[in-house]
């Protein structure tokens, strides 16, 4: 049986846990800023659940992207073949036009699979590397 203080507890809980996770690294904060600024259109695709997606829309981060894409709205979640259709269709690109970073291996695999360009999230200055060598950023970007 649950009542008014379980619902009030759960309530806490989420905040915390989002609050850990919404805690962004100054590089990476730096790297969207700066992709902002060059008019890069950034999107999010999340796995994460619900009640962490709409506070994560909330966050100082959030305003860099264009589009925040979350697997609990959509009933499907990364790695599954159909969520790259839904978010290329959201987004209104071709795989080609889209590069895909993430700190798991299938998703990136499966990123790759439905042709984006894909790769493994290893820290700002890395994704900074890929982001210039697809033309995204100059090659004497501000780092």
């Amino acid at each position: 049986m649950s009542g008014p203080g379980d619902e009030r507890l759960s309530r806490q809980l989420t905040r915390l846990d989002v609050a850990g996770w919404s805690e962004t690294d100054p590089g990476t904060l730096l790297l969207l800023r700066e992709l902002t600024a060059s008019g890069t259109p950034l999107a999010l695709l999340s796995n994460a659940p619900g009640s962490f997606a709409r506070e994560a829309e909330r966050t100082r981060w959030a305003e860099h992207f264009r589009h925040m894409v979350f697997s609990a709205d959509l009933g499907m979640a990364k790695p599954d073949e159909e969520i790259w259709r839904v978010l290329l269709e959201r987004l209104d690109v071709s795989p080609e036009q889209c590069l895909f970073f993430d700190d798991r291996e299938p998703n990136v695999a499966a990123a790759r699979a439905a042709g984006l360009h894909a790769r493994r999230w290893q820290g700002p200055e890395h994704a900074r590397e890929e982001l210039r060598s697809h033309g995204v950023l100059p090659a004497t970007s501000g780092h």
